[in-house]
């Protein structure tokens, strides 16, 4: 009688055993699934096209930037002029990104940081191609080399200023507004090109 209660109660673990197993995988498996769902973003959608400031096309190095929401969603600087990618397989374009809940959502562009005149929607994994042009009355300040925007070059201006290698120009280098153009303007500059201050 013990021997027959002993084997049946072994039998009785080993099922248990193998239940707690198989329902542990299956749980583990439900989990990573719902995990992975929840944190893998959508495909994202592209966009090439021209580019142009008051309907001239805008230099290589333009930078155009898309945002959904206000929050940026994808950044690219244009390799040629007048353009941002192209219907080439080989092309770069820009690449916005984004969930399956921002499907059907507004896109904005800037261009340099000025908000382009025309938008886009986001689709998953959609192709598109979307013309940009801003409007600028005048030369941005810090435009010193007069293309549109403020780059490189302009910040290697303000440092040669600083140093008297270039033309003192006051009041359009005095960015702290101080009556002359010394070091705390190259910084200014400088962060204003790499996104660190918002105008100078």
């Amino acid at each position: 009688m013990y021997e027959k209660m002993t084997k049946h109660t072994a039998q009785d673990w080993k099922t248990i055993c193998t239940l707690l197993i198989a329902g542990c995988l299956a749980m583990s498996c439900f989990v990573l699934t719902v995990h992975a769902e929840s944190v893998i973003p959508a495909l994202p959608c592209e966009y090439y096209g021209n580019v142009s400031i008051n309907g001239t096309a805008a230099p290589a190095g333009t930078v155009i930037t898309a945002f959904i929401h206000g929050e940026e969603r994808g950044v690219m600087t244009s390799a040629a002029e007048g353009n941002y990618g192209s219907d080439s397989w080989f092309e770069k374009r820009l690449m916005v990104a984004g969930t399956a809940e921002d499907d059907g959502l507004p896109i904005t562009f800037k261009i340099n940081g000025v908000p382009a005149n025309e938008s886009g929607t986001f689709r998953v994994g959609d192709s598109n191609r979307q013309d940009l042009n801003i409007v600028l009355r005048a030369f941005p300040r810090g435009d010193f080399n007069n293309n549109w925007y403020v780059d490189v070059g302009d910040v290697s201006m303000v440092a040669y200023m600083v140093v008297n290698r270039a033309p003192v120009r006051v009041p359009d280098a005095d960015f702290n507004a101080n009556g002359f153009v010394d070091i705390g303007d190259a910084g200014k500059i400088a962060w204003f090109k790499v996104g660190k201050v918002n105008e100078l």
